[in-house]
């Protein structure tokens, strides 16, 4: 079938699929973008429009009826007519919106002729607007700052000038920079990024999450910049490996002429991914520099249903690319200096606390991280906490009060959470804290759900699975049918909604909530009001690889409390860690233990049997929880 047959229904070519679907009635919700849009007007600004827009063409919702409606048009640019002396002609602010509009589907892998958009005038390509970015004499000023501001230490300094050498030098090379938490590493690549492109030098900047990218500017993650398509594993062909999908594009235009790729939180991504960025540019960008940079002690890749042994062989470490690498170690922990010289007790402490998060992350014995016994070849083992205070189960009236002394008052909620190994318990923390909350009005907001993609022609399935049944199914990373929210409700985003510059587990607090649109502000360095609507998520049925279903539904979710995995990037004030569902993953319990930055302010909710006595205080108990740490990972890094 050519692209135009199947731009045509009923012998009339539409000029886009999704006006062709809409006359084969399989688009769904078509009144959702509008009602959603109306519904944000007068709650947003015109660039929160805009970035709704952009976020519901994105997900499929028909948003040409927005755009060809003069009402709802003057709404989306509306302070670009009306900013005074400096107003734009209506034609001028169209066409600054389509200009803004294609930058936010180039995010996403999407451009405005799919949805039936025009082209605006004065079309840029990617490599013409990435040399605009940046200007060499404020990079080269920025750098001077952060070298006065954050003078590297003798490992940083190391670090720099290897990467810098490599840079001036134009030779290809792999680094990676292994760093645990409060090292440094951020810096030291901001530093290097900002010299780097005060040389006049493309320096392109990916992570493995959304989250993990917002640490730096312009960064987005490594599959959004490589092109790299994310399939169910169902759906990979095992003897034909993915490719990015960059042949004939913007994109590897640009990265033909790019130097440096800094690629942070570089551990999390499968190895299936770097292999083909090496496969698909090394004909393309001979010179090309990688700065990879993370930490092998942390979550390593996800493998669904995956053994410890796939789990290994899914890191980077058992790459054949590994042995090129350079590997460069941080070993200092910043995060003291931020402690007067004479405060020496509070030093000593958090210097302890220190290397005990760093022997839990290496599977070490530590004074105060004591390993009692080891199972399955050395990789679990029970691990004594003597110095960290704890509650048990049937003190969680008073684990709360500790956590919220002052009750729930959302401006300090927002730097609290409470840590979990399970989804199960995750739920159950969130119900609970979210009865503090002491917003009378509960929102019950149900998603719409149906059937799609199945080979069901005769619709007998249609009729077995009817939407009430189809509420009833659930998946990973997908909201449920029944959503229950409050006003001054703290949530984090499930998905990442790149045209509001929203990444994946970003937290948020709820400002307003109607049925098809909620307000929330950003709960970051920078707080900022959003707009979130209704999406669409889709999700195989246990009924065969064919059958496949829609949820519309908020991507959100209370995070109150919330995973290990979650947690991974995130720092907070005050954190509960509910070790009642013990770790069961490699680097669990170091990334929930290191969320904290300073050490009284943890605290481990555990159950009886967890208790035992402390082996230097035979009066005192201590927490034992489980530890589990990969070892032939760390001892490939170790080189």
């Amino acid at each position: 079938m050519s692209y135009n047959d199947a731009r045509t229904v009923n012998g009339i070519q539409y000029d886009t699929f999704q006006q062709a679907a809409i006359a084969l009635n399989l688009v769904n919700d078509l009144n959702d973008a509008i009602l959603c849009f109306e519904q944000s007007i007068g709650l947003a600004t015109p660039h929160e429009l805009r970035c709704l827009f952009a976020t519901l063409t994105i997900n499929g919702f028909p948003t040409l009826g927005i755009w060809y409606h003069d009402g709802l048009k003057r709404e989306l640019l509306r302070d670009w007519l009306e900013s005074g002396r400096e107003s734009f002609t209506l034609r001028q602010a169209e066409n600054a919106f389509l200009q803004e509009l294609k930058q936010r589907l180039i995010t996403e892998d999407k451009t405005l002729d799919m949805y039936g958009f025009p082209s605006p005038a004065g079309n840029t390509s990617e490599l013409d607007r990435e040399r605009l970015l940046y200007d060499a004499a404020e990079q080269l000023q920025f750098y001077q700052q952060l070298s006065e501001t954050t003078p590297n230490n003798l490992d940083q300094e190391h670090i720099f000038n290897t990467c810098m050498d490599s840079i001036e030098l134009m030779r290809r090379k792999c680094i990676f920079i292994d760093g645990p938490g409060g090292t440094g590493k951020t810096t030291v690549i901001k530093k290097i990024i900002a010299k780097a492109r005060a040389q006049g030098k493309i320096v392109k900047v990916c992570a493995s999450t959304t989250l993990a990218a917002t640490l730096y500017e312009n960064a987005t993650t490594a599959h959004s910049l490589f092109k790299y398509p994310v399939e169910d594993d169902n759906d990979k062909d095992s003897e034909e490996p993915t490719r990015c999908n960059l042949e004939g594009t913007d994109r590897l235009e640009l990265l033909k002429e790019t130097s440096v790729i800094i690629w942070d939180e570089f551990v999390s991504n499968n190895r299936t991914l770097f292999e083909a960025v090496q496969r698909d540019l090394v004909f393309h960008c001979p010179n090309l520099i990688f700065i990879c940079a993370g930490d092998f002690r942390q979550i390593l890749p996800v493998v669904k249903y995956g053994s410890e042994e796939d789990i290994i062989g899914a890191c980077i470490s058992s790459s054949t690319h590994w042995q090129y690498f350079r590997v460069l170690h941080l070993t200092t922990n910043m995060r003291l200096n931020a402690f007067p010289l004479e405060d020496a007790e509070i030093r000593r402490k958090q210097q302890s606390y220190a290397e005990s998060i760093l022997a839990l992350g290496e599977g070490r014995d530590h004074p105060h991280a004591i390993v009692l016994d080891t199972l399955e070849n050395g990789s679990y083992m029970k691990v004594g906490l003597p110095l960290v205070d704890y509650f048990l189960e049937d003190q969680l009236v008073e684990a709360l009060t500790w956590l919220y002394p002052n009750g729930y008052i959302a401006d300090e909620m927002i730097h609290k959470c409470i840590l979990a190994s399970t989804n199960e318990v995750v739920d159950k923390w969130n119900s609970i804290v979210q009865q503090l909350n002491p917003q009378e009005l509960m929102y019950e907001l149900n998603s719409h759900d149906y059937l799609c993609d199945v080979d069901d022609p005769h619709g007998y399935l249609a009729r077995c699975l009817s939407e009430t049944v189809l509420n009833s199914f659930n998946a990973n990373g997908v909201p449920k049918h029944v959503l229950r929210l409050k006003v001054d409700d703290i949530c984090i985003v499930t998905r990442a909604l790149k045209a509001s510059d929203l990444a994946t587990n970003t937290r948020v607090k709820i400002l307003s909530i109607s049925s098809r649109v909620i307000r929330a502000r950003t709960l970051d360095e920078h707080p900022r009001n959003v707009i979130i609507p209704r999406i669409r998520f889709k999700f195989k049925l246990d009924f065969g690889e064919s059958y496949q279903m829609m949820r519309c539904q908020f991507p959100l979710r209370l995070a109150y409390c919330m995973t290990y995995n979650k947690s991974q990037s995130q720092t907070f004030h005050q954190v509960l860690l509910d070790a009642t569902g013990e770790p069961f993953s490699h680097g669990h319990l170091y990334v929930a233990m290191s969320r904290i930055r300073l050490s009284w302010n943890l605290r481990v909710f555990i159950s009886n049997r967890q208790l035992f006595p402390n082996l230097d205080d035979q009066s005192a108990d201590m927490p034992v929880i489980t530890n589990v740490v990969y070892q032939k990972v760390l001892l490939r890094n170790n080189r």
